[in-house]
């Protein structure tokens, strides 16, 4: 949270109120290939399917995948939202934010691994042909919100200046 917030602090100093959607783009422009590279990209059984490699894509995810919140949403709603309404409003941010990501989450691989043709998956075994379905599972629940996020954030490129001019 700690570099998201510098890193949209000075993006927003060097170009405006776009820094803030700047920095959640950003941040999920990193996020997307980390995130596909741990449950796509690296094929069960490959020579790169060490702990080494998952902790460096893990480290790399941290630091650079997890500044939406704290460099865009809790700064652009801190400033287009009235005092007396913003902690409300930021608190239905989150609830809704996580409550989704729960119930999806949770619920969305069982179901994209019986539409991949997988249906007993067997979390315990060693079939690679069943680990390669369910990183692959994981990756489009994971990959395709992210994507979604991208587009959403850059519609705030133009939307937050705009809202701001009008408070």
């Amino acid at each position: 949270g700690f570099i998201g917030g510098l890193v949209s602090d000075t993006l927003t100093s060097k170009i405006g109120p776009r820094g803030r959607p700047l920095t959640a783009m950003l941040t999920v422009g990193f996020g997307i290939p980390l995130q596909f590279a741990m449950w796509y990209g690296i094929p069960p059984g490959s020579a790169l399917n060490t702990l080494w490699v998952f902790m460096l894509i893990q480290v790399f995810f941290n630091l650079l995948a997890n500044w939406a919140q704290p460099g865009c949403n809790f700064p652009v709603l801190g400033q287009i939202v009235t005092g007396k309404d913003r902690n409300k409003v930021m608190c239905w941010e989150m609830a809704f934010e996580n409550t989704m990501a729960t119930i999806i989450g949770s619920n969305a691989v069982p179901i994209v691994i019986r539409w991949l043709g997988s249906n007993d998956i067997d979390y315990n075994g060693k079939d690679l042909e069943q680990a390669r379905d369910l990183g692959t599972a994981q990756a489009i629940i994971v990959c395709i919100p992210w994507l979604i996020c991208f587009c959403v954030y850059s519609g705030l490129l133009w939307a937050f200046p705009v809202d701001l001019a009008k408070k």
